[in-house]
């Protein structure tokens, strides 16, 4: 039979019973006299010791456990929590001819965010493009094309402020919570490696901060080849770049089999737009039918597989405020191809 832990009024009731038991008195027991005193002091302690007992219960199983506990069971199987992905990409620095930037030189963002060059640069005929990397991981890391970062140390010949290039700074990713990090220790012992299964491609790639869901293909390219994709949903774009493929790629062929030809690549994204009449057309409903198709997407969203209309109507229905909707464009099923992964685009609502 599962114990049920009382609360506090139950503990507050069972000791005040027994203090009168006790003591030998009758009646009711007043609020502030010394037996009930006592009770609320006792009850509140014991409560307390309940309640730590409830947290040991729940990191004795890797089903319930949290925070370091959870890293000691995933310990036991090699499963580490994935650590903070920092972002990268190219500053412009523009200035005098010949002047030198040096490799580990800190800029800041208007918002605190501090970064360093990742090599040494000479300016030449006005400008030069430089490598950066964020100092501390999380997709706060990130950040858009055009925006500026200033030196915080001047530099003789180098204007203070650095525009990042059309690439932005990306791979910035969070460290690994413990829902994921729950998610691959229970498929890791559910499904025990077995020399290069499927799963065990699946999960070497998930193994890599930033990647949230990954698809294996048997025979890829024929007999003996695999093939690897995968995305990174809480990235600023989910479509992986060449770094973040060439990070993958290392860690699958590190676990490979022998004799095994992997290809590693980023899906092609298929961008989907929607026209959508909404009722009631409201920005509050907008957003919300927006974060149930987001959630769609990132549920049903896989190379070969079909994304239903049914499932698109359904998405919009359960979104909060929506009380009636017709759905215009995707006019029929998405169905995508082997290397394909659909993502969400342009909402026009009517």
């Amino acid at each position: 039979m599962a114990f049920s832990r009382p609360t506090l009024q139950q503990l507050i009731e069972r000791i005040g019973t027994d203090l009168k038991t006790r003591l030998g008195l009758s009646g009711a027991v007043l609020r502030r006299s010394v037996v009930g005193i006592l009770a609320h002091v006792y009850a509140a302690t014991v409560h307390s010791l309940y309640g730590y007992l409830d947290t040991i219960a729940r990191q004795a199983h890797p089903l319930t456990a949290e925070g370091p506990f959870l890293d000691r069971w995933g310990s036991l199987w090699k499963i580490t929590r994935k650590p903070a992905g920092v972002a990268g990409g190219v500053v412009t620095f523009n200035g005098a001819d010949g002047s030198v930037i040096l490799s580990g030189t800190i800029l800041q963002r208007a918002d605190g965010v501090e970064y360093q060059t990742t090599q040494n640069a000479t300016i030449t005929a006005g400008f030069t493009n430089v490598s950066v990397s964020a100092i501390e991981g999380g997709t706060k890391s990130n950040a858009q094309a055009g925006s500026r970062l200033s030196l915080i140390s001047p530099i003789a010949g180098v204007q203070t402020v650095a525009v990042i290039d059309s690439n932005g700074l990306v791979n910035g990713s969070d460290i690994e919570n413990d829902t994921d990090l729950r998610a691959r220790l229970i498929a890791r012992i559910q499904t025990p490696p077995q020399g290069g299964t499927v799963e065990d491609y699946r999960q070497w790639a998930l193994s890599v901060p930033g990647v949230t869901r990954a698809f294996v293909f048997e025979n890829y390219l024929g007999g003996g080849t695999v093939g690897v994709s995968f995305v990174t949903d809480n990235a600023a774009s989910m479509i992986p770049d060449d770094l973040k493929v060439a990070e993958v790629r290392a860690v699958v062929e590190m676990n490979r089999p022998l004799m095994v030809d992997v290809s590693v690549f980023a899906p092609i994204n298929v961008v989907v737009n929607f026209s959508i009449r909404l009722f009631p057309n409201q920005p509050v409903v907008q957003q919300a039918v927006r974060n149930e198709l987001l959630d769609l997407f990132r549920r049903e969203s896989q190379p070969g597989k079909t994304i239903l209309r049914s499932h698109m109507n359904e998405a919009i229905s359960i979104a909060a405020g929506e009380v009636d909707h017709a759905l215009v464009l995707p006019a029929s099923n998405i169905v995508l191809g082997e290397n394909e992964i659909a993502t969400l685009g342009q909402i026009s609502w009517r």
